[in-house]
């Protein structure tokens, strides 16, 4: 029998979200003909790779948290003609029909995953074949040494294309990898940050088309903070600058400062020879990355900073009052963008500078994969034979109803933005001083956002003040992992 403890909700916007690549015409999203099994040879040369074996109507348990502001195509009851949600049906029945299992999905309420694992393997209850968590809340598990190393796990081959090679390295330590980043878990597509611009203000403000700088290299913090100081219009006359106003950038205060910490190289943990972390926060590289974000957000007058996590994308974008807007994937999805009156594209962040390389921050939610140690040995190999069979399947019916299908022929509206958001994909990367947002005070949420928030711009002090603690946070890690 199914059993829940909150079923995660299907996001019903994603139905007419952007494109990933090829058409440019829009998408029907309640297509009635499933996604093909053989995208092409490479696809079918994975599903060939995976195990053959029955288990006898085994009850598969897998462990998850709800989304407070979101849903996850994780567990799909029926299908309804949505093309994505049909997808993960398929994946979740064909996993099920091939292995002789019923798959269980069970949930709690989000930001209560971490604590409800620990005091299930403390209890020593080993009811979950596979745990999902954000990853951004899991350091202090990993302190604890709570998870199994995937690398020992039978039937995992992490060569595979459904695995995401480059979070799978970052967030191993030592000899060790106990998470695993894969396509089962969507999100780690769906939670890229971006930008959009708005194709009619360029072309209005005489600005350089945005794909010819992303090409050439030079689509730069500089670049943006020369935009931000020329373009803006008191448009309700009320000489106050807020919502109702036209800027060069919108954007928050909070989660979307997240997103430049990777193009602008502010990452704060490093790896030694041994593939052991550490502290590589305070450096001129960082000095003048926060300088430069410092100046865009508050010595910029076109730049609307929003309190409010992503409404600058509904309210000010989506009204076409902005040239640029920072964003997430996902909320590029919503109504108010989709139906937005204006042309509009997709590229990455901006990085530090010309000499560097694009990179695109992930957000954390919902998006990595354990086994408990709870786990008996025996148990493992059938553990591994189910997951990669999940991430496999993810691979070759989900994530090409999401990119094919959705994210590049529905919401963007033309071939270039397609080959943006490939680039933004390919550039996904990861880092280690994300793996405890809130218990490593150097990580992106306690230092980077915590510092734009409070409008200082002594990044000294705030390094000073925390070193200790952050010193004491990495030598945890490489006691726990050494022991």
């Amino acid at each position: 029998m199914k059993r829940k403890i909150s079923l995660l909700l299907l996001i019903s916007v994603l139905a007419g979200l952007t494109a990933c690549g090829g058409s440019d015409t829009p998408a029907d999203t309640t297509a009635s003909t499933p996604v093909s099994d053989k995208n092409d040879s490479a696809e079918t040369t994975l599903l060939d790779k995976l195990a053959d074996a029955n288990y006898n109507g085994y009850e598969f348990n897998i462990f998850g948290e709800q989304q407070s502001f979101s849903g996850d195509y994780f567990d799909v009851e029926t299908e309804t003609g949505d093309i994505i949600g049909d997808s993960v049906y398929r994946r979740n029945r064909t996993v099920e029909e091939k292995y002789g299992v019923k798959l269980s999905f069970n949930t709690v309420e989000w930001q209560k995953g971490p604590e409800t694992i620990r005091s299930l393997i403390m209890a020593g209850d080993n009811e979950y074949d596979l745990y999902t968590c954000t990853h951004l809340s899991l350091g202090s598990l990993m302190l604890e040494n709570y998870f199994v190393d995937w690398k020992s796990v039978p039937g995992i081959d992490l060569s595979l294309p459904c695995y995401v090679k480059d979070a799978n390295k970052t967030y191993s330590i030592g000899g060790v990898m106990p998470l695993l980043f894969g396509d089962f878990m969507e999100t780690n597509s769906m939670r890229c940050w971006s930008f959009l611009f708005n194709k009619r203000l360029v072309d209005e403000y005489k600005l350089e088309n945005p794909y010819d700088l992303v090409d050439d290299g030079r689509w730069t913090i500089d670049y943006l903070i020369t935009t931000a100081r020329d373009i803006y219009s008191d448009l309700d006359g009320n000489s106050t600058m807020d919502q109702n106003d036209m800027y060069a950038f919108a954007t928050d205060t909070l989660a979307t400062l997240d997103g430049f910490t990777r193009g602008l190289g502010l990452s704060a943990i490093s790896k030694d020879k041994d593939n052991l972390p550490m502290l590589d926060f305070y450096k001129e590289s960082t000095v003048t990355a926060y300088e430069k974000l410092y100046s865009l957000y508050y010595e910029c007058v076109g730049t609307y900073p929003s309190t409010e996590n992503m409404t600058h994308v509904e309210k000010i974008f989506a009204e076409g009052r902005a040239v640029f807007a920072s964003t997430r994937l996902d909320f590029v999805m919503k109504e108010a963008v989709r139906n937005m009156k204006d042309d509009y594209g997709v590229i990455p962040y901006p990085k530090l500078d010309e000499s560097g390389d694009y990179a695109t921050y992930l957000s954390g939610t919902f998006s990595a994969q354990m086994i408990g140690i709870n786990q008996p040995e025996a148990d493992r190999e059938r553990t591994g034979v189910i997951t990669q069979a999940l991430n496999a399947y993810s691979h070759e019916y989900v994530i090409p109803s999401i990119c094919e299908i959705t994210l590049k022929t529905k919401t963007t509206r033309d071939d270039d933005s397609v080959r943006m958001i490939n680039l933004v994909f390919d550039s996904r990367r990861y880092s280690f001083d994300s793996i405890d947002e809130n218990g490593f005070p150097f990580s992106p949420l306690r230092s980077i956002r915590s510092l734009i928030s409070s409008k200082s711009k002594d990044i000294a002090s705030h390094y000073a003040k925390n070193l200790n603690t952050a010193e004491e946070w990495v030598e945890n890690i490489i006691e726990t992992f050494n022991s």
